[in-house]
């Protein structure tokens, strides 16, 4: 199965956020066993500090995403797409 990890399934679980760290750490986890193939969007990653982390975690924060979510390139073409699905939540 093929995954692609949404911002704030990121930040649940590296932020330890309450609410949903049970079902955002079993999606990383599922990725982390190699059940599923994760995918974050770079947009994601640099979204992460505009939302919420310090410039200064940046590196722990690849360190320990990198090894398990592979990244994954956003262009142009991909945006005009996906306006088109005309879907309530632009960012999913």
């Amino acid at each position: 199965m093929r995954l692609l990890i949404d911002t704030n399934t990121l930040l649940d679980v590296l932020q330890d956020r309450e609410k949903f760290f049970k079902s955002s750490s079993f999606v990383w986890q599922q990725c982390q066993m190699k059940e599923a193939e994760g995918f974050i969007s770079v947009l994601s990653f640099a979204n992460m500090y505009i939302m919420k982390l310090k410039a200064h975690h940046v590196e722990e924060v690849l360190s320990k995403i990198s090894p398990i979510f592979k990244f994954i390139d956003l262009t142009a073409d991909d945006i005009i797409k996906c306006a088109k699905m005309n879907w309530k939540d632009f960012e999913d």
